[in-house]
């Protein structure tokens, strides 16, 4: 039910190439939206809220990790306009269909209840809302190269297994979420290819980012007009 497992804020930082191609992304992914209620969970320390804030009537950032809220407030976006809420993804404090649009970036993977969060996100979400989410399916270049380091390390993997996309798409087709649109990314973490254009990233991850083994997609994912049912 967790995605803070003693991590640091650092842990979270990739080079600035990475966050570029994520916000690009995320505008992209926008795009889909109407402008109302943003959510994001796993905010975090607020990187990409003022993203989400130009679509945002109203932004709540909800993370487990009080510290990291701490540096969402220094964003600089008006209090009157952004929430910070401590809460679990599974155990979100909204009324049922009060959300316009959920964003998950960089925690779908890492959460222990991914089921239970799903129903959740089908609760709170509008009829017509959407949720953009990054998945990291397994088996993926990225689950191979994290086991491969912790391996080295010589130390456990205290995160839960990836749903394949199989699994995957059967969770999200149940919670009546229709995926509308499709982006891939990763590549630009490695810092080897930090400092290559983000044009050059968000093009690759477009050509390639349906290819089995690519490390993430950013998923567009709509709930029916009736509102999704929960799984």
């Amino acid at each position: 039910m967790s995605w803070d497992d003693g991590d640091s804020p650092d842990q979270w930082m990739r080079g600035r190439t990475a966050d570029q191609v994520e916000e690009m992304l995320i505008e992209q992914a926008l795009r889909f939206a109407r402008p109302g209620r943003v959510l994001e969970i796993g905010a975090g320390t607020g990187r990409l809220l003022p993203v989400l804030s130009g679509r945002a009537t109203q932004l709540y950032a909800v993370d487990m990790n009080r510290r990291f809220l701490l540096g969402a407030r220094r964003r600089g976006l008006s209090p009157f306009k952004l929430s910070l809420i401590c809460a679990a993804a599974a155990r979100l404090p909204f009324p049922d269909q009060s959300i316009s649009t959920i964003v998950l970036v960089r925690v779908f993977h890492r959460l222990t209840n991914p089921v239970g969060t799903v129903r959740e996100l089908t609760r709170v979400i509008s009829p017509g809302g959407v949720v953009v989410l990054s998945h990291v399916p397994d088996p993926s270049l990225k689950t191979w190269y994290y086991r491969l380091w912790k391996h080295l390390q010589g130390s456990p993997d205290p995160r839960p297994g990836a749903l394949t996309r199989r699994e995957f798409q059967t969770v999200i087709e149940s919670a009546g979420l229709e995926i509308v649109g499709e982006f891939g990314c990763g590549f630009e973490e490695l810092p080897i290819l930090e400092h290559v254009p983000v044009r050059w990233m968000v093009r690759i991850g477009d050509r390639l980012g349906r290819a089995p083994l690519f490390p993430t997609r950013i998923l567009v994912l709509r709930a029916g007009a009736k509102g999704a049912q929960a799984p």
